[in-house]
């Protein structure tokens, strides 16, 4: 049983899977804090706290203990609010790319409980938060800016740079034996969760619950206080709303199969997506997290990897020509083989490749220009340089797609090569790395 129970949860897995997690939570997050008025409700609570101590304040259990230390009742002011506020937002944009990941999650998540359980110190309540703040808690506690981070891309930099080479490595196949029970605590808990509505709907109403009487008043209620007529039209229709409930109430006391059964993924997740949406468009109840919470039981490298196939079935792929001793070059290497998820790319030593590439594609450009600029092999054997061949790449290469638009504005093909070659020239003099230094007295290759 110890085996068995060590195995389940520790077993070797994709540590792509956990940040994808780590992306789409804190992301969703994020967005939900700054885009849905949220400091403006918690700045208004702070503003009228100490009005309302005397008649409303009853904090929640998770407040006392975060505020213990300052006394009973603590009420932090607009001013301490928004420094909170501006520390929680950073930690939380610093968890999203990864740097200092972990410890910008802790600070993200205690100072998302923090503001939240204050604003719920006065009435206000709502329970689709908690499920997210113990997710976010997880990936706190979880490799999770292993891969998909500033942090591992630091780290992957200075181990090029020491060894002073270029050290291919594929996403895709990393792994741990820790990135396995974060992903399945959150998938466990969320079930959880949807069985606790089941068991109280069972405690306090039985099936009973499931009359389609129940639904169409909520819907008439909220569809007359939200203005919503999509909601008003499925209160008028009592099999709708009957149906729906006992559809709620078996996929709620049954979605922990989901974990059990992965395959149930394909029917659950999407029902369950849908049935949220519905609810949000008919009595606007905003269960945005809990949608976002479905990332958990997706299969991101196998996404990926679906994806790739159906889409770029065995393409050719493209050739870059770097100088394997330039420290710039072994750099631009690495950061482009960290975001080429779809293996799009071979990289090639120029010097390594240089006899044969001339076999192969008759090219009479003597060696000196492929040191001094990186040079890309395309599918039709033709080449591009510099510039160029970084307008190619970014359209490969999913890290970089967000750059597409700036490589082909109006003039970049003109500007762009004369920015290059001045970067590349400023950054090689810095470095000591001139092809001089670099090929003649290294190689067996002398200037021509």
């Amino acid at each position: 049983m110890w085996t068995f129970w060590k195995s389940y949860w520790f077993a070797p897995a994709p540590l792509f899977n956990l940040a994808c997690c780590r992306l789409l939570l804190v992301g969703v997050e994020l967005l939900l804090s700054v885009g849905r008025e949220f400091y403006q409700v918690v700045s208004y609570t702070a503003h009228n706290a100490p009005m309302m101590v005397q008649t409303r304040y009853s904090p929640p259990l998770v407040y006392k203990l975060l505020t213990l230390p300052f006394g009973e009742p603590f009420l932090p002011s607009e001013f301490l609010l928004s420094v909170i506020f501006v520390i929680t937002m950073g930690a939380g944009l610093s968890a999203f790319v990864g740097l200092f990941t972990n410890l910008s999650l802790i600070v993200f998540v205690v100072g998302q409980i923090f503001m939240r359980s204050f604003n719920y110190s006065f009435g206000e309540f709502h329970h689709v938060q908690a499920v997210m703040m113990i997710a976010l808690a997880i990936l706190a506690l979880s490799p999770c800016g292993r891969v998909l981070s500033v942090d591992d891309l630091l780290r992957r930099l200075s181990v090029s740079a020491k060894q002073r080479k270029f050290i291919p490595s594929t996403l895709l196949e990393e792994s741990s034996e820790f990135a396995r029970w974060p992903v399945l605590l959150m998938q466990w808990i969320f079930a959880l969760c949807y069985f606790s509505s089941f068991l109280s709907k069972m405690r306090y109403s039985g099936f009973e619950w499931a009359n389609g009487f129940t639904l169409q008043y909520y819907l008439a209620r909220d569809g007359l206080r939200w203005n919503s007529s999509l909601g008003l039209w499925f209160a008028d229709h009592h099999w709708l709303a009957w149906l729906s409930q006992w559809t709620a109430l078996v996929f709620q006391g049954t979605f922990f199969l989901i974990v059990i059964f992965p395959i149930l993924r394909w029917v659950y997740i999407p029902l369950g997506f849908t049935f949220h949406i519905v609810v949000y468009l008919t009595m606007r109840a905003p269960f945005f997290t809990w949608m976002a919470m479905y990332g958990v039981f997706v299969n991101w490298k196998g996404a990926l990897t679906k994806f790739s196939s159906l889409f770029f079935a065995k393409p050719e792929k493209l050739e870059v020509l770097y100088d394997g001793q330039c420290p710039l070059c072994i750099r631009s290497m690495t950061i482009l083989q960290y975001g080429d998820w779809f293996e799009r790319i071979r990289y090639s030593n120029v010097l390594d490749r240089w006899d044969a590439l001339r076999q192969e594609r008759q090219i009479d450009i003597p060696l000196s220009e492929f040191l001094r600029e990186m040079y890309l092999v395309m599918p039709d054997g033709s080449l591009r340089k510099g510039f160029f061949a970084f307008q190619e790449l970014v359209k490969v290469v999913p890290l970089f797609w967000f750059a597409v638009p700036f490589f082909y504005l109006p003039f970049a093909s003109t500007i762009g090569p004369k920015v290059y070659k001045l970067v590349a020239s400023r950054r090689r003099r810095f470095e000591d790395c001139t092809f001089d230094t670099c090929a003649s007295t290294k190689h067996k290759y002398s200037k021509p």
